[in-house]
């Protein structure tokens, strides 16, 4: 079941809306096509650093309207950034934008200048750039000025017409079981002639369900699009159901080099995960090549960075290699680990766990929930 129903505002406390709606309902003011490496001007048609990288000017797209009819202008671009700033820590990139935009000045309804406290010359690429999903997301300055708390604002009241979008779909029906979303015919692209409606009219989104479930889904036509299947149930699925394509058609790997290798991060702040020595040890202790095997049934690739081994990458990839021979990233040495343990101040117990200072090693994992 979903467990964010009503949480249409996606800096909402324990939103997942990013990962479902973001892509149809909420526009960025440029997108980024990784595949073409090119930047598309959406809400916005251009910007333009000064000299010294300290200020930037952004001209947004005339004509741009919220769901409600409302005008989407330079003043919600302003208003997000300082809800963002107001709000921090507790909001999506709020952080960043404390520590890296000192200001916001609105011009006009089209024009506003964003002033960084030093020379900020990835940010326009980094957060103004919509790619996969990561950018800030725009919201309607006529509604969020009078909400109290942004991250406990859900965002969703088809009475009220909420959510309040640009993007070309909007959730019409929410529950538990599913996600309807529509396609708005009175989306502002389409009426200013600047781009047509998707040939999709309704997207119906249901919880991920068991591997079993998904794939006899599949087979039985009974959904369009799956996530996160095993090789060998995608080889049975795919010899069951003749209109089944994957990322490489009908034929193995089935798959693509995911965007986001599969990581394990640490939080150097405090604790334990401080000391390089422990972190190296984890490392160390990891099988990746068993992993590999059984968890992705071999249907992967190894990666020494925690970035992809895309094709525009590889002149960076290059230039790592000597600092990775001298580190070897993917290392699987238990004895090695043992003694970055023991480097760090720590010895076993009579249970062979390791302590520093008579206790255990204790973490909490965060991940995605199932």
């Amino acid at each position: 079941q979903f467990t964010d129903v009503g949480l249409a505002n996606g800096y909402a406390t324990g939103s997942k809306n990013g990962h479902r709606a973001v892509v149809g309902s909420f526009e960025p003011l440029f997108y980024y096509s990784a595949f073409a490496d090119e930047v598309i001007p959406w809400l916005a048609t251009g910007a333009e650093y000064n000299d010294d990288f300290t200020q930037l000017t952004v001209t947004i797209r005339e004509g741009v309207e919220w769901s409600d009819g409302m005008p989407f202008t330079a003043n919600d671009v302003a208003f997000t950034f300082q809800m963002l700033k107001d709000n921090e820590p507790f909001l999506r990139d709020s952080t960043i934008i404390r520590d890296w935009v000192e200001s916001v000045e609105v011009v006009d309804d089209l024009n506003l200048v964003i002033n960084f406290f030093e020379p900020r010359p990835r940010f326009l690429f980094d957060k103004l750039y919509g790619k996969f999903d990561t950018g800030i997301w725009w919201v309607p300055q006529h509604v969020f000025q009078d909400v109290e708390e942004v991250q406990g604002f859900g965002f969703y009241d088809l009475e009220k017409g909420w959510p309040v979008v640009t993007g070309p779909f909007n959730v019409v029906a929410w529950t538990p079981q599913q996600q309807i979303i529509d396609r708005r015919d009175d989306w502002w692209a389409s009426k200013t002639g600047f781009a047509e409606l998707p040939e999709i009219e309704r997207i119906i989104v249901i919880p991920v369900a068991g591997e079993e479930r998904m794939s006899q889904m599949m087979i039985n036509n009974e959904i369009d699009s799956s996530l996160d299947l095993r090789a060998t149930t995608i080889s049975q699925v795919v010899a069951q159901n003749p209109a089944v394509i994957t990322h490489t058609e009908r034929e193995a790997p089935y798959g693509y080099i995911d965007w986001w290798p599969t990581s394990f991060w640490f939080n150097h702040a405090d604790g334990p995960f401080s000391d390089a020595n422990v972190r190296w040890a984890v490392s160390l202790t990891v099988d990746r090549e068993q992993m590999l095997d059984v968890a992705l049934e071999g249907s992967g690739i190894l990666t020494q960075l925690p970035f992809p081994y895309y094709a525009p990458l590889t002149p960076y990839i290059e230039a790592t290699a000597p600092l990775l021979e001298q580190y070897n990233t993917n290392e699987h040495n238990l004895d090695k680990a043992a003694e970055r343990m023991t480097a760090a101040g720590y010895e076993k117990d009579g249970e062979g766990f390791w302590v520093k200072d008579g206790e255990r090693i204790t973490f909490e994992i965060i991940t995605f929930p199932q």
